[in-house]
């Protein structure tokens, strides 16, 4: 394996790590201590170490990076379909 598919294996470990700290905080809360630290912690650390080898890629040459417009266009897409769950019933307000 090059370098560049090394890093791609780790940003997906690194995907796998941020789910799971998502998973535990819905099932036990952000607040939780279950492995140490608050869930809500982890998901800071998880989300950073994601955007680290994200960067190392792009610098390795692998066009992934921010753009404010495509993350304003899932921003936009997951309200709509926020507010379709809520006039289904299937979300709540609290």
């Amino acid at each position: 394996m090059n370098r560049r598919e090394h890093l791609l294996v780790i940003l997906m470990e690194e995907c796998a790590e941020l789910a799971k700290v998502a998973s535990k905080s819905l099932r036990f809360g952000l607040d939780d201590h279950g492995y140490g630290e608050a869930n809500e912690v982890l998901l800071h650390k998880e989300f950073n170490d994601l955007v680290a080898v994200a960067d190392m890629l792009l610098v390795d040459g692998v066009g992934i990076r921010l753009d404010h417009d495509l993350v304003q266009g899932k921003e936009a897409k997951v309200e709509h379909y926020l507010e379709y769950s809520r006039l289904r019933g299937t979300l709540s307000d609290e």
